[in-house]
């Protein structure tokens, strides 16, 4: 009786097991090897738990920088849900800046609001409106000057960058235009692409002026970057520059019918002008099907 009584506990337990009722550990398939950090170094910034992850997005964005660019290069997406972002480098170092060319611009904006807020600038009258506006959607150098000493000056505008927006690489030196030499004021990739998550978030100055900077963006009549690889779902809300083959840029927020709004940032230098657009619309490609699946 007492091994007849064993033989069924026995057999109980065997069914039980394989029944599934009991909790067994999975086993993760190992991921995929990453390309090394010398052949394009990463820097990702804290992730506040994301929905979805970018590791595939990222993946794609390395392979293709690594077989299709040539110069220097930053590549940044934030998914502004989530607040999951990444900067991908190219032959340049995470506290590098870039020649800023007509990206200065928009600090020159942030600091003329931030004057208006104080009673300082009266940015609802019209001509300054159209100031501020045009600095923005035809690239203005000179309406860009005009606020620029408006506010006080470049260091003005450098005073606003360090202590309002705690930036520590990000400059203006000089104003804008050939005469003023092109390469003297400077953007941080990293500070860029947080400067657009503080705008879309309602943060610089406050949300009234946050909201009205962006609409500027909205406007923007330069759309030969970026832009062009962008679908119908997305409304691109950005800001290029261009010196030469010194530096070619483009930055922004992607709205997105039904899906997480995103921003992007392309910084490029010493790489061919068509290359650099055509490389530009390619990756923003990749990050525009991405989200559009997401």
């Amino acid at each position: 009786m007492r091994k007849i009584t064993a033989y069924i506990l026995i057999i109980v337990f065997v069914l039980f097991t394989l029944s599934g009722c009991g909790e067994t550990a999975e086993i993760e398939e190992s991921p995929s090897p990453e390309p090394s950090p010398s052949e394009i170094p990463v820097t990702a910034s804290p992730v506040s738990t994301p929905l979805h992850e970018t590791a595939a997005l990222q993946r794609e964005l390395r392979a293709y920088m690594k077989d299709n660019l040539s110069g220097r290069w930053a590549v940044c997406v934030e998914d502004l849900v989530t607040g999951e972002n990444f900067v991908l480098y190219r032959d340049f170092e995470e506290d590098e800046c870039f020649p800023a060319a007509s990206t200065i611009k928009l600090f020159v904006l942030c600091s003329v609001y931030d004057k208006a807020s104080k009673g300082e600038f009266e940015i609802g009258d019209e001509y300054n409106r159209m100031l501020a506006e045009k600095m923005i959607t035809i690239s203005s150098n000179n309406c860009a000057n005009i606020l620029t000493k408006a506010v006080g000056g470049t260091g003005a505008v450098t005073g606003y960058i360090r202590k309002n927006l705690g930036f520590k690489l990000s400059s203006m030196n000089k104003l804008i235009g050939n005469e003023y030499g092109g390469a003297n004021n400077l953007i941080n990739p990293a500070e860029a692409m947080k400067l657009l998550e503080l705008l879309y978030n309602g943060e610089v100055v406050d949300r009234r002026s946050s909201e009205e900077m962006l609409g500027f963006m909205l406007k923007q009549e330069i759309n030969n970057k970026i832009s062009l690889g962008i679908g119908e779902d997305g409304q691109f809300a950005h800001k290029t520059g261009e010196y030469f083959e010194l530096a070619n840029h483009d930055m922004g927020i992607v709205y997105m019918k039904g899906h997480h709004d995103y921003s992007i940032c392309c910084f490029s230098g010493e790489s061919k002008i068509d290359e650099a657009l055509n490389n530009m619309k390619e990756i923003s490609e990749i990050v525009y099907n991405y989200f559009e699946t997401t």
